[in-house]
């Protein structure tokens, strides 16, 4: 049963239990991946854990310089997460046996509750558009015409909107791929990378080229402008089944305390 994180609907005893087992699931064949994009944020590692150990008992994480530790992968292009991507082939050579990889940045809060409904066998993404000529990173993106050009070897594997073949582009902030799907995107990741393809285009349209339509699509409530973004914290409260909340400034120690009182409100679980 899926029991969306509604504040009206957890008043009631019984659902808010149901919430509780839910948030209870231990998902030990996934590995969550957090790529940090920024240097300095090591500090962040005991509490982003704290948030997810329970349900997610093996954590590694992305960090754009030379760390030797064996929960982090040190990776230059996880700066930014232009080219986060990129570091996957890293992860999978080191940790090549689990079921799934699951992606999220670092100012992502993940309400691991609201996974219980998605399939763990076929790869999760955000909603994803085509891309258009007045986006920043339109340029990038729009040199992925000439790699799918009619003499391709990947003639006919774009997407189709509108019975056009088009360059996609969606929010990569967060995606999950099955162990069998991302060791068959690695080399197609390193092609992107070597053409420079942003993060929000190389991954849908390499995702794309394997399954055309067999996506399973995460939708959360656009928070990526203006005042929501900056009011961001104020939807942690919503009726909205949102599965992910961006962005989260974990840096903030306020964040991390609201981000506390939310998780208790919910499940009842306390740090």
């Amino acid at each position: 049963m899926y029991i969306p994180s509604n504040p009206f609907i957890i008043k009631n005893d019984i659902l808010k239990l149901m919430i509780h087992k839910l948030s209870n699931q231990e998902y030990k064949d996934i590995l969550l991946i957090i790529n940090y994009n920024h240097i300095g944020f090591l500090m962040l590692n005991d509490y982003i854990m704290s948030l997810y150990k329970k349900n997610f008992p093996n954590i590694v994480f992305i960090y754009p310089s030379n760390i030797n530790k064996s929960n982090i992968i040190s990776c230059k292009e996880s700066y930014k997460g232009y080219y986060a991507y990129k570091c996957l082939k890293k992860v999978y050579h080191k940790f090549p046996n689990y079921k799934g990889y699951l992606i999220i940045n670092d100012d992502i809060y993940l309400k691991v509750w609201e996974l219980t409904n998605l399939n763990f066998d076929i790869p999760w993404l955000y909603e994803f558009f085509p891309h258009h000529d007045h986006w920043h990173f339109y340029s990038s993106c729009n040199k992925l015409n000439l790699y799918f050009r009619p003499d391709s070897e990947l003639k006919g594997k774009l997407i189709k909107f509108n019975g056009f073949s088009e360059i996609i582009a969606g929010k990569a902030d967060t995606f999950y791929l099955p162990r069998i799907y991302l060791s068959k995107l690695l080399d197609l990741f390193d092609i992107m990378y070597n053409l420079k393809i942003f993060l929000e285009c190389a991954v849908p349209v390499s995702i794309g080229s394997l399954l055309l339509f067999k996506y399973q699509i995460i939708y959360i409530k656009p928070l990526e402008t203006g005042k929501e973004r900056k009011n961001v914290m104020n939807y942690l409260y919503t009726k909205y089944n949102q599965i992910t909340i961006h962005p989260i400034k974990f840096s903030n120690i306020e964040y991390q305390n609201k981000v506390k009182e939310y998780i208790y409100f919910v499940n009842g679980i306390k740090f």
